[in-house]
Parts: C-alpha cells; sequence; structure tokens
C-alpha cells in the first residue's frame, strides 16, 4: 500500500461528499491538516483533515449525500487504506 493510495482514497471520500473534484488548493490543504492533526490514528487524522479543509465534517458531508451507501463504502475503503499505511 502506498502512500499515494491512502491519499487517493482521503480525496475520494472528500470528493464524494462534496460533489465536485478538489482542486489542487484543497488537497495540499488536507495533506497539510492531516500532517498537523493531532490525532493519532491514521483513519482519524484524515477525516479531521478533511474537515478542517472543507470546513464541514464527514457526519454532515454523509447526512447530506443522496448517495448515502457510496460514501459509507469510501469511508470503509479509506480507513482500510488507513491501516495498511499505519503498518508500515
Amino acid at each position: 500500500m502506498s502512500d499515494q493510495s491512502f491519499l487517493n482514497s482521503i480525496y475520494k471520500l472528500a470528493e464524494r461528499g462534496i460533489g465536485r473534484s478538489l482542486t489542487a488548493i484543497e488537497k495540499e490543504e488536507i495533506i497539510v491538516n492531516f500532517n498537523k492533526s493531532i490525532k493519532t490514528n491514521p483513519k482519524d487524522k484524515a477525516i479531521d483533515a478533511i474537515d478542517k479543509t472543507l470546513n464541514t465534517t464527514v457526519e454532515l458531508l454523509l447526512e447530506k449525500s443522496s448517495s448515502l451507501d457510496a460514501i459509507n463504502n469510501l469511508l470503509i475503503q479509506m480507513s482500510a487504506e488507513a491501516e495498511q499505511w499505519a503498518k508500515k
């Protein structure tokens, strides 16, 4: 599992939640916010980074999404990627 695979899973979750592609600036902000997060679990750090970058919460994005199952699946995928990344 590569760092890029983990990043892509974070980006997919964020994009699905907001209903559009992330800008290059938003992607960079997610990385910065991930690295600044005080959370210790990679999944929690990723969710924290999305929350701070998009000024919302993943939970709110889940509530607003018309395709809840798709977002939940992406969250599960991102969680699995986070676990693999943490083992590196």
